[in-house]
């Protein structure tokens, strides 16, 4: 914006954190713009201890952790990513994958939905077929769910589940949206195993996680602590291992987060498979965003042999 002089930029972006309750923040917006406006943006050394830190706006503790978990190449191609633009993806009934604008979403119309690329890629390692049983562990908000029906042409039955009604109602809503009767949305625990339910030919354990691939789309997560993110993995392999017993013999089942964290990814499905004999390992992939173009990503295709 060459035509607006530094100092209407500053008054403006100073009113705009006012107009959004943020007057304790106002004065610091200010000094530190006009500091800015004084002296340049302003990078250290490349082999400055805190280079890295300094040009992505990364705790040096998240950055480590990449490093160590992937190597400094790759480490770097997360934060670059996270740091650009990132591409809006839904799901047409009949086109399959689409890449959406802005403008798109205002109005969506009642054959697509918002989903990004990564989890629909989840979604077909799947490979849900039309006339099976699916069972969706963690479901909410739905889109998992409503690409799955779509797979299966709406021929079968996808059970959705969550843990809280409003949750639920998510799914519910979204699915009727969508015309997808095939969905039945109820309240259901991950973590409790339910012998009501029955057997299901596929099943998706999509587990909560730290989110560590989704900085670019919410980038408060990188401040999370990684030592609090060390309390994730007892809880996503307890899912896990309830949800395997929902499987069918010759059943697939796809554990899956939107974490690039080997503790909650390939060391659950490492100690999975060490306790759990009669299921194989067809298929594991980390998805990286920069790679894609889409949200940071892991999936496990895991197949029951026998009981």
């Amino acid at each position: 914006m060459d035509k607006i002089p530094s100092h209407a930029a500053i008054n403006e972006s100073v009113n705009l954190a006012k107009k959004n309750r943020a007057q304790y923040a106002s004065g610091l917006i200010n000094a530190v713009l006009r500091k800015i406006d004084k002296n340049g943006l302003k990078l250290p050394d490349e082999d400055a201890e805190n280079y890295l830190e300094i040009k992505y706006s990364c705790p040096k503790e998240l950055i480590n952790h990449f490093i160590n978990s992937y190597g400094k190449e790759k480490a770097i191609g997360i934060l670059e990513h996270a740091n650009g633009p990132q591409k809006i993806y839904g799901r047409h009934k009949e086109k399959g994958l689409i890449e959406l604008t802005s403008e798109d979403i205002v109005n969506l119309p009642n054959d697509i939905h918002i989903q990004d690329k990564a989890s629909q890629l989840c979604c077909l390692a799947l490979d849900p077929q039309p006339g099976e049983t699916v069972f969706d562990m963690c479901a909410a908000p739905g889109g998992k769910s409503f690409t799955i029906a779509e797979l299966m042409h709406n021929e079968g039955t996808v059970k959705s589940f969550d843990l809280y009604d409003h949750r639920v109602k998510l799914i519910s809503d979204g699915a009727k949206r969508l015309g997808l009767t095939i969905i039945d949305a109820e309240v259901g625990d991950a973590e409790e195993y339910n012998d009501s339910l029955g057997l299901a030919d596929r099943v998706l354990c999509d587990v909560p996680c730290s989110g560590l691939g989704d900085i670019g789309r919410k980038p408060e997560i990188r401040y999370k602590k990684v030592t609090d993110i060390d309390l994730l993995p007892p809880l996503q392999y307890n899912i896990l291992v309830k949800s395997a017993r929902y499987l069918k013999v010759c059943g697939t089942l796809v554990y899956s987060t939107c974490a690039l964290n080997p503790k909650e990814n390939e060391e659950v499905v490492k100690l999975f498979l060490q306790n759990n004999a009669n299921f194989k390992l067809k298929e594991q992939r980390t998805i990286f965003p920069q790679e894609e173009d889409c949200d940071g990503f892991f999936y496990a295709v895991l197949v029951k042999e026998n009981d």
